[in-house]
């Protein structure tokens, strides 16, 4: 092999590692956070329940439930009052203590299912939801997951 072909060759291999690098790197970046079209509902269940369709455009895909009520909030100007990851009001659900009411969380999400002997399901719109065995800060949002944010009374 003549000199020239022999540096040629040696270009066109550096180039073609280069651009191999090049997307790899950006790939894992683009793994790690939602795309534009990606959205999960959020449905706060009031006695008439709100749903919001929140865009997940841009955040974590380690994000948590936490995380999606932020969202809501600049959003949709979605309040909520959280503590250590628990949930106490998220818009005009307000759950009264003194009945023993208390925010109840269910998901689409088989990783965060409750697996305990006090599992609950229920269904929204056509969708099979199941209580969470995590609380809010520890949620796991997936593109076009459901979570549900209810209520119960302890004990129920």
């Amino acid at each position: 092999m003549n000199k020239h072909l022999k540096a040629l060759v040696t270009v066109i291999l550096a180039v073609v590692f280069a651009v191999n690098a090049a997307t790899a790197l950006t790939a894992c970046e683009n793994d790690d956070v939602f795309g534009k079209k990606d959205t999960m509902t959020l449905v706060v269940g009031t006695e008439e329940p709100a749903e919001y369709e929140i865009e997940l455009d841009g955040m974590k895909r380690n994000c948590s439930l936490t995380d999606v009520l932020d969202a809501a909030k600049a959003q949709y100007e979605l309040d909520y009052v959280e503590k250590k990851g628990l949930l106490y009001e998220v818009g005009d659900l307000k759950p009264d203590s003194a009945k023993g009411e208390y925010i109840y969380l269910f998901t689409t999400v088989e990783s965060d299912f409750d697996v305990s002997e006090n599992v609950k399901t229920m269904t929204y719109k056509d969708t099979s939801l199941t209580s969470s065995g995590v609380g809010a800060g520890e949620m796991t949002i997936l593109a076009n997951c459901t979570v549900y944010i209810g209520t119960t009374i302890y004990g129920e």
